[in-house]
């Protein structure tokens, strides 16, 4: 079984790398001038290096903020493209630094040049440009309460989003008029753009309002500056993030080129051809520990033969707690503790975030 189980888990991530989606889904209508690329993202050097391989010195500028481990060995082989790590979750002064370059980048845009962006999730963190008088110790303390407290991606995002220079669709309004061709590898839920990365080009739907009910739901303990940012966008002495139906997005399009999906199904085809029946869910959300024993309560009561792939976004309220692991890692445990004895049953649970996968 544990053979079976390294199986699937390969299949499923090859099925999501993002180096195959942007190779199999790559824009048609990117003409032929000069390209200014950007690149965030967990999953952005793989990205950028499959844009790279297509464009070539087509590529006249360019930012690629990675995960460091995966930056520190990139060389793009092209001039005028600057490499630049970035830390997650919790934004550092290479942050800081990485938005600054984009920001510098995006001036330098030509208005009726193409930029091609490649977005996949931990832009958020990746892509730090506090916003007003807040500072990055503000940012780095509402992200760290609001995680701890087991927010979703929509609330942590919609403070995120209120809290930065660049997110929520200001990215695209510093790029415009520029046309901008977004893909995206989405990590979220429904694959909504103003929530993949914080959508840095993408129209934003959230409001100040609704930032501040995210921290009074989850009743995290945010940095006192951030709460006052926020209510004083609420009165109208910060402009709001660019909704949908704004004039920048008029030259911005996107591509979802990978996502839950598409990893689901692969899981779903290779448990097929290993003679399982399979029954699929999606949209799974909720702690990741009541999850994990609601996955071992089905797997414990289910024929022989079966095979169920969930495919979803689970969360972890930590608390105080300190340590290390993940909500694959307690999902899993959860999980386990239910099918203690149960003979021929096991569980998996992989993430496709672009370092998991």
């Amino acid at each position: 079984m544990r053979t079976l189980a390294e199986r699937i888990v390969q299949e499923t991530l090859q099925a999501a790398d993002p180096a195959q989606a942007v190779e199999a889904a790559w824009p048609a209508d990117l003409g032929d001038g000069p390209i200014t690329l950007i690149a965030y993202g967990k999953a952005s050097v793989a990205m950028a290096s499959a844009a790279i391989e297509r464009l070539g010195d087509r590529i006249k500028r360019g930012v690629v903020v990675g995960v460091p481990e995966r930056v520190a060995g990139f060389q793009p082989g092209v001039a005028g493209i600057r490499v630049l790590p970035a830390d997650h979750p919790l934004p550092t002064e290479r942050n800081l630094a990485a938005a600054h370059a984009i920001e510098a980048l995006a001036g330098q845009t030509p208005a009726d040049g193409t930029v091609l962006v490649l977005i996949s999730g931990g832009g958020s963190a990746q892509i730090t440009a506090p916003a007003g008088r807040l500072t990055l110790e503000d940012i780095r303390l509402t992200t760290d309460a609001m995680l701890r407290a087991g927010a979703t991606i929509d609330e942590l995002n919609a403070v995120r989003k209120h809290s930065d220079r660049l997110k929520g669709g200001r990215l695209a309004a510093a790029l415009a008029p520029a046309r901008v061709v977004g893909l995206v590898v989405s990590d979220v839920m429904g694959d909504r753009l103003d929530v993949v990365s914080s959508g840095l080009t993408a129209p934003d739907p959230s409001t100040y309002t609704d930032a501040i009910a995210a921290i009074g739901r989850t009743g995290a303990g945010v940095a006192d500056r951030v709460l006052e940012h926020l209510r004083a966008g609420e009165h109208g002495e910060h402009p709001e993030t660019p909704k949908p139906g704004d004039g920048v997005f008029d030259h911005v399009q996107h591509h979802v080129i990978a996502n839950n999906a598409i990893a689901v199904d692969a899981a779903r085809r290779a448990l097929e051809s290993a003679g399982y029946r399979v029954e699929t869910r999606t949209g799974v959300v909720g702690e990741a520990n009541a999850v994990g024993r609601a996955l071992g309560q089905a797997v414990a009561g289910a024929e022989p033969g079966i095979a169920m792939v969930w495919g979803g976004e689970t969360t972890v309220d930590v608390g105080s707690e300190t340590g290390i692991g993940g909500r694959n890692q307690e999902l899993a445990l959860a999980a386990a503790a239910v099918l203690t004895g149960i003979d021929g049953a096991g569980v998996m649970s992989i993430g496709t975030d672009g370092v998991d996968g």
